[in-house]
């Protein structure tokens, strides 16, 4: 179990990451917030 949730944390991580990097490249690119707290 504390695997998974280390991998789920790790991969919200890369997710807002990209994000944010989406932002810098394209300053109209909403962040996909409810989707992500699903």
């Amino acid at each position: 179990m504390k695997r998974g949730c280390r991998q789920e944390e790790s991969m919200l991580r890369v997710a807002e990451y990209l994000c944010a990097a989406a932002r810098i490249k394209n300053p109209d690119y909403v962040y996909p917030r409810e989707e992500l707290d699903r």
